[in-house]
């Protein structure tokens, strides 16, 4: 794929007319393991994707605002891997917004007051995923900073394939009738080659259905990408990445993630710019 096209999917999918929005709830998030009976999906969640495992990440479901995170925070994957304990995950919800397997209680009032409905999704469900991105991001680390002989640790082949180690039990990479292991065979074996070729597919599987190509009618000639949830948003977010779309960089100063539009740009704002410049100055004078 040509960089002309990759950069007319990225330019038309988070900007213009059909940009995708999601609501971010500004009532207090909190972790309860009684969330009640959860009766239903909400707007922005799916029947199958529900999880009822407690403890629960809930809020009351009345006042919101929408934003833009692929236009916005185009390197929220990384930020959302970031997350290590319950508080980190409504810290993360608080300003983001749910990943959308969200379920509502609704909240009948004795006092003839219109019912209220309270949000949750489960922490478990927030794990699974984080786990998820977590090791595929560990090991495209792996590949963009050429470790191969790490890689290659992480790689075993089987009679019926090429097999990845990071978890238990392994993930096949390729199986034996297949191209990418006939190749392996053949030039013996390419630790990175493989690593991406897992990647994409796992990439690949991860948005398949979730991130809709769409036309808007008032722009007939451009073409938009839409996410069904928040989770999704940021898997096409690392899909970026590896692209070479988005370039993530790490703010040497308050350790945030932001995507760096210049290769000169150290830092994620001007605030932490003139805190890295006035160090450097104070260290300079260290020295001297």
């Amino acid at each position: 794929m040509t960089s002309t096209i990759k950069s007319f999917y990225l330019r038309q999918a988070i900007s213009g007319e059909g940009v995708f929005f999601w609501p971010v709830y500004e009532e207090k998030f909190r972790i309860t393991h009684r969330a009640g009976r959860l009766l239903s999906p909400s707007k922005h969640g799916d029947t199958a994707d529900l999880d009822s495992r407690p403890p629960f990440i809930v809020c009351a479901g009345k006042r919101k605002r929408y934003y833009a995170p692929l236009r916005s925070v185009p390197v929220l994957h990384r930020r959302f891997c970031l997350i290590e304990d319950g508080r980190a995950m409504v810290d993360f919800a608080s300003r983001y917004g749910l990943l959308g397997f969200t379920a509502e209680r609704v909240k009948y009032s004795r006092k003839g007051l219109p019912p209220a409905f309270l949000l949750a999704e489960s922490t478990a469900r927030w794990q699974f995923e984080l786990n998820e991105m977590r090791r595929l991001i560990y090991l495209w680390d792996l590949v963009r900073e050429g470790k191969d002989s790490t890689i290659a640790s992480l790689i075993c082949r089987e009679d019926d394939g090429l097999y990845l180690k990071l978890d238990k039990p392994s993930q096949l990479i390729a199986a034996a009738d297949s191209r990418l292991y006939r190749k392996w065979q053949l030039l013996g074996g390419r630790p990175r080659e493989a690593a991406s070729h897992y990647i994409i597919d796992r990439i690949n599987e991860r948005i398949g259905g979730y991130v809709r190509p769409q036309i808007n009618p008032e722009h007939a000639g451009r073409i938009y990408l839409h996410p069904i949830r928040l989770l999704d948003a940021m898997w096409l977010m690392f899909m970026w990445e590896v692209m070479g779309e988005v370039r993530p960089v790490r703010c040497p100063i308050c350790l945030e993630w932001f995507d760096s539009e210049r290769s000169t740009r150290k830092t994620c704002s001007d605030r932490c710019r003139q805190r890295l410049s006035r160090l450097k100055r104070k260290s300079s004078r260290g020295k001297g």
